[in-house]
């Protein structure tokens, strides 16, 4: 769990609501980053010409905005993914109140005590759809996630090729007599294309920590519903992602012994994140 503190603005318009939203906001954004290395790279290859200097002055600006682009979509991200772990902490909190209750009802029974008042079976009830209704979400935002991961991942390998391909002709322009005056033309488009390359493994690094967050949320989400006897009997049909989580559940291969540890480190390094993001919606 992340502790809340204080409180800020969602940046790139509307918030994001649920896992629906988060996989159509992911493949537009995909679509445009597409397209912007798509552009860079016809560029940086250069076919042994040297680029203009303005068109490169452009590239950099349009790069310039996909990554506020991208950076708009992680902070909605990580407001949304940061909201639903509160969700479920509540949830868990009232259902663990609720299993103490019962338990401590059954002790007072067997030393033929009064018995408290009876459990809110509804509110019991109530928590458990809206848990289930958790985990769900949990596996269509890491469907959509894991995705969108693969596509950068494309992306990059696309982008140091077309890097490695401008480096080979920058080597080769330098061994000609003539090489010094096309190599410092050569120059400013293997930085644009670095500077790619560098941006790209960024947002993977970015992505990556919101996907490890959600399967240790949905790890701490599973491990409450094993814990309470209940069992998704569609979870490998609706549930792809997360179903193998519920068959280690099934066989006690999943404890909170077991995860206390990996969720401190994933709430740190996602608490550095949420901040970031907080100041890049006020800043």
């Amino acid at each position: 769990m992340i502790p809340r503190g204080d409180e800020g603005a969602v940046m790139g318009g509307q918030a994001l609501t649920d896992g629906t939203a988060v996989g159509e906001t992911l493949a537009a954004l995909r679509a445009r980053l597409s397209m912007v290395v798509s552009r860079l790279l016809t560029g940086g290859r250069l076919s042994g010409r040297l680029v203009r200097h303005d068109l490169l002055d452009g590239a950099h600006e349009e790069m310039d905005r996909v990554a506020i682009e991208a950076r708009q979509v992680e902070s909605q991200l990580v407001r949304r993914i940061f909201d639903m772990d509160q969700e479920t902490q509540r949830l868990l909190a009232s259902l663990q109140q609720q299993t103490e209750t019962a338990r401590r009802s059954g002790w007072r029974a067997r030393f033929g005590l009064k018995r408290p008042e009876r459990m809110d079976a509804e509110a019991d009830r109530r928590a458990l759809v809206a848990l289930v209704a958790l985990v769900r979400e949990t596996d269509t935002m890491l469907g959509a996630l894991e995705d969108h991961r693969s596509v950068l991942r494309t992306l990059l390998v696309e982008s140091e090729q077309a890097l490695d391909e401008a480096l080979m002709r920058l080597r080769s322009l330098a061994a000609r007599p003539e090489g010094d005056h096309m190599t410092e033309g050569l120059q400013p488009a293997i930085d644009l294309l670095q500077e790619l390359v560098d941006r790209i493994i960024g947002l993977i690094g970015a992505v990556s920590l919101l996907i490890n967050k959600l399967w240790i949320d949905a790890e701490e989400q599973i491990i409450a519903l094993s814990g309470l006897k209940l069992v998704l009997n569609d979870a490998e049909e609706s549930l792809p992602r997360l179903a193998e989580l519920f068959r280690r559940a099934e066989r006690g291969l999943l404890s909170v012994r077991g995860l206390s540890s990996r969720q401190e480190r994933i709430n740190d390094a996602f608490r550095f994140r949420l901040n970031a993001s907080r100041q890049a919606a006020t800043g």
